[in-house]
């Protein structure tokens, strides 16, 4: 036991070390935002870089802007990654989130990314399109939101010239 108890001192001792000297020589600020983020969090911003009308709706639902309100609910970005609850194909209790599934596969793939129960298998973007149209994307309250978006995005693209 007292071995043990040893290695982890001069673990934690080496790790100190490494701490102090990261102080002292510095480092940048603001450090860069995806060091920062998780795997998951890198996953996502891809995610949206990919499909940013898909996901603007996804975070409208999860920020409860908009229903279902299981999205606000499973509103981690874990639910999204790895396709559970509300961002499951068939929903939690009927309600389905918006997502790109056909991106997201690809990005779990590229990531390494177990599915841990969620499918595996690609999704074809014409399936993946078809799921929106069918799904979120004939709402009425997501087409405004999704009118207001090129909106702020037309008068900030007027502002940048």
């Amino acid at each position: 036991a007292k071995t043990n108890r040893s290695a982890h001192r001069t673990a934690l001792m080496s790790l100190i070390t490494v701490a102090e000297r990261t102080v002292r020589e510095g480092f940048p600020i603001p450090v860069d935002i995806n060091e920062n983020l998780s795997i998951e969090g890198r996953l996502m911003r891809e995610l949206c870089d990919a499909d940013p009308q898909t996901c603007m709706v996804m975070y409208a639902q999860v920020n409860g802007d908009l229903s279902p309100q299981i999205c606000s609910v499973d509103n981690w970005p874990e639910f999204v990654v790895y396709e559970s609850g509300g961002f499951d194909r068939e929903g939690n209790l009927g309600s389905v989130c918006a997502v790109n599934r056909s991106v997201l596969r690809r990005l779990r793939k590229k990531y390494g990314l177990q599915g841990y129960g969620a499918p595996e298998a690609d999704v074809p973007e014409a399936e993946a399109k078809r799921d929106a149209q069918e799904g979120w994307l004939r709402r009425e309250d997501v087409q405004e939101l999704l009118l207001e978006g090129d909106d702020r995005a037309e008068v900030r693209d007027r502002a940048a010239r």
